[in-house]
């Protein structure tokens, strides 16, 4: 029997072991006068055919050590979600711990959690908003540093969104965000970024369906823990627009440029962004998604940014009550454009480009309310003009989530 079919031997086992053991849960939500509390228990089984996105080009490992590829990891997970309802507001709040073991490179063996609250406000007809908090920490994607050591990434974002509708047919948008970020690579443990982003617009309502209006974006930041600490200030201004056609149709477009400005850097960036999408549903089971959008993104590895091109195209299939099944294809085009640290795993002072396609089948079954089962495949495939990015690989595996209403 060779390592696949193990693998399948074991997989099934272990889908079974769990639906046994969920099913015999008797642990159930809690509901108290405006409050309710869901716990929940999940597994989740992947094989990785290159586990850690190596390229073919290079060898990550000394001759004849650890000469498999792939790996088959486990995440075990628990938490609880929580909502509380008083008058016109809502609070809604997640704590959840990760368990990840890997059959094969054990050494990568980790913890991860996520906690996240919510406040969902609103002061009459007019005034509403929220307020966010969310902390997590996970592995980071082998993919982004190609090393194949454990490095785990840490995020914590605060802030906030208010929109006021005026003189019935306007509505002036706001909001305001810091993120702040951990991202060790070996050579720099101190690596991280620190940035506030600030919202603005304004939209007109009266049309009905069609809405639009113009939106302004402001991101301040800081790379720390490197050689090259650098500021930036990033501005987008762009003209928005959503337009439900009918219950069944729907497009949304967004059109501007954004100008990025760093420290250390060979002048700024200036490019046209934005979006646009198509939604339609084309029967009561069936609906397809199909967005592009053009943005400069951080590239927290090198203390720069990147310029990426995306399509995503999504199809999704509602076979019945208890199955849907989810076709999902997505291209990224990556110009690397302001990569400012000497001395970077990853630096290639700003001559990169990336082209990366991912498509992936999701199945999502839910035999019991309580439970869902959600088997999985995806191809990763990424070309790069630098040898060490480029890669291929295959995963499948399941998510098991039963959840206690």
């Amino acid at each position: 029997m060779d390592n696949r079919e193990a693998w399948r031997g074991r997989y099934r086992r272990l889908t079974a072991r769990m639906l046994a053991w969920a099913g015999g849960l008797t642990f159930a939500g809690v509901s108290v006068a405006g409050a309710d509390l869901q716990p929940y228990v999940g597994l989740d089984v992947e094989h990785d055919s290159n586990l850690f996105d190596a390229s073919h080009y290079l060898s990550i490992f000394p001759p004849g050590q650890n000469p498999t590829p792939g790996d088959t990891f486990y995440t075990y997970l628990a938490g609880v979600k929580g909502t509380y309802l008083w008058s016109l507001q809502q609070f809604t709040a997640t704590i959840e711990g990760r368990r990840v073991d890997y059959e094969h490179f054990t050494d990568l063996n980790h913890n991860e959690y996520l906690m996240t609250g919510s406040l969902a406000w609103k002061i009459g007809t007019p005034l509403s908003g929220t307020v966010d908090y969310r902390q997590e920490a996970f592995i980071i994607p082998f993919a982004n540093l190609a090393i194949t050591s454990l490095e785990i990434e840490k995020q914590q974002t605060t802030g906030g969104t208010a929109r006021l509708v005026f003189a019935n047919d306007w509505a002036l948008n706001g909001g305001f965000s810091i993120l702040e970020q951990q991202y060790p690579q070996p050579n720099l443990p101190d690596l991280g970024l620190h940035q506030t982003t600030t919202l603005i617009g304004l939209r007109y309502l009266g049309l009905g369906a069609l809405v639009y209006g113009i939106s302004g974006q402001h991101l301040d930041g800081r790379f720390s823990g490197n050689p090259a600490d650098a500021n930036y200030n990033q501005n987008t201004y762009q003209f928005d627009m959503i337009y439900n056609v009918s219950d069944l149709t729907a497009f949304n477009a967004s059109l501007g440029e954004t100008t990025r400005s760093q420290a250390g850097t060979a002048g700024s960036v200036h490019d046209p962004s934005g979006a646009f999408g198509y939604r339609r549903k084309l029967t009561g089971k069936t609906s397809i998604n199909l967005q592009y959008s053009r943005v400069i993104n951080n590239y927290v590895v090198d203390g720069g940014s990147e310029l990426d091109s995306i399509i995503s195209a999504d199809v999704t299939w509602q076979a019945t009550p208890k199955l849907g099944v989810d076709l999902m294809l997505g291209l990224t085009h990556s110009d690397y454009q302001q990569e400012t640290v000497p001395g970077l795993l990853t630096a290639v002072g700003g001559n990169r480009t990336d082209r990366y396609t991912t498509a992936a089948l999701n199945l999502d079954w839910e035999p019991l309310r309580w439970l869902s089962v959600k088997p999985f495949v995806k191809y990763l495939d990424r070309s790069s003009t630098v040898d060490q990015f480029t890669f291929s690989g295959l995963g499948e595996g399941v998510k098991v989530l039963a959840t206690f209403h």
